[in-house]
């Protein structure tokens, strides 16, 4: 076919041969090209049309014999490439008016894909399911459980899906995690678009199985780049991990020239890449709500303290209630029943201590008083929860 740059082309002209028709590919490069609308032409074809597009290419397509008879050869969906060791399968997809596109690797085309990448030793297994109009909110992409798995077994290749919402490549490793879950029905990869503004866009991606769905990679990878909105491209933006709960935490990503956002993850959720000054506002905000809540919960949690004696000792023994988690306790001790604490403990345990044998300081016939109260540190402060109850004993 013809190929070349719509910006050193002014013009030109593809003309078919007898019997074939002109498919017309344009896009941002050769991977990300796709066919035009009408596409394939039967007749000589003026491109001049797409000179907006930094690049086209063209390829020719047999016409089916007018009145039946003769052999027509169909064209070849699943491509290798032997210089960059990758087999690329152009799939149908289908785009609804919700803006939802889908696409399924078939039978026939799942078999062609992996004997392909065997033969080729591919490194790189590409499902391309693009739209000619790049413009779907959400992408669904359908094949065999069975092909994942023989990828695995029989290819050392990455396998990348390419949707108009964004591109994602499973590692060997990714690709196993699915292979594991399930090995018959289909798998789905499914991407969607659940926000876009002037300050975020935002994806949740997942993959199903007839087992259920797909969330954690056992330690493989998956590299997912989605195209910015126009207002973000010359802004500062991070990218952040949202999960059940909607809290956010930042994840490495890398802002790519081409005006698109490269993250790594081993984990499907809803992601969002969004500028650096809002992803701090929202997380400095969730911060202070969280810790708000830890602050009262820690001063809300009580504490029951009983105690035993014996010669020489007095042992104190607590029970803290249910909820949060505490730092350490602090014992107080008095002879008298409503005064004389002081404000420095007496003892304070380490993490974790249930009990406190005071053994120091103690009179025969003397009663002693205990009141026991926790603390955790938030923000570098000590939060202090509420007094236990005044525990006593005698020494012996």
């Amino acid at each position: 076919g013809t190929s070349g740059s719509i910006g050193a082309l002014t013009s030109a002209t593809v003309t078919p041969s007898a019997g074939k028709k002109v498919e017309i590919f344009v896009g941002n490069d050769r991977d990300s090209a796709a066919a035009v609308e009408n596409s394939p032409f039967a007749g000589e074809t003026d491109i001049s049309a797409y000179k907006t597009n930094t690049y086209f290419r063209s390829k020719l397509k047999a016409v089916p014999p007018i009145g039946g008879g003769g052999t027509v050869m169909p064209n070849d969906n699943v491509t290798n490439n032997v210089t960059e060791k990758t087999t690329t399968a152009d799939i149908t997809t289908t785009s609804g008016t919700d803006g939802n596109a889908t696409a399924t690797v078939d039978k026939i085309t799942a078999d062609k894909i992996v004997d392909k990448a065997v033969t080729n030793e591919s490194k790189e297994v590409i499902i391309d399911a693009t739209t000619s109009k790049a413009d779907a909110k959400a992408a669904e992409i359908k094949l065999p459980a069975e092909t994942v798995k023989a990828l695995v077994e029989k290819t050392s290749a990455d396998i990348i899906f390419k949707t108009d919402t964004a591109e994602v490549v499973f590692d060997q490793k990714a690709a196993e995690a699915i292979a594991e879950k399930t090995t018959t029905g289909t798998v789905s990869i499914i991407v969607e678009k659940v926000k876009e503004d002037d300050t975020q866009v935002q994806v949740k991606l997942k993959v199903l199985t007839e087992n259920g769905s797909i969330t954690d990679f056992k330690g493989g990878s998956v590299k997912v780049t989605v195209a910015l909105p126009a207002a973000l491209k010359d802004k500062e933006v991070v990218c952040v991990y949202i999960d059940e709960k909607g809290n956010y935490t930042k994840v490495a990503g890398t802002k790519n020239a081409d005006g698109t956002y490269t993250f790594n993850t081993g984990h499907f959720s809803a992601y969002a890449i969004m500028t650096a000054e809002e992803a701090d506002k929202v997380i400095k905000a969730q911060e202070k709500a969280k810790n708000d809540k830890l602050k009262a919960g820690v001063k809300a949690t009580t504490i029951k303290a009983s105690s035993s004696a014996k010669k020489k000792s007095i042992t104190i023994k607590w029970k803290k209630s249910y909820g949060y988690k505490v730092d350490y306790f602090q014992v107080f001790r008095s002879t008298k029943k409503n005064s004389g604490f002081g404000k420095k403990p007496f003892f304070t345990t380490k993490a974790g201590w249930k009990t406190y044998s005071n053994t120091k300081k103690l009179k025969k016939g003397k009663r002693y008083y205990y009141k026991i109260r926790a603390y955790k540190i938030i923000e570098g402060k000590k939060i202090f929860s509420s007094w236990s109850n005044k525990a006593n004993r005698i020494a012996k």
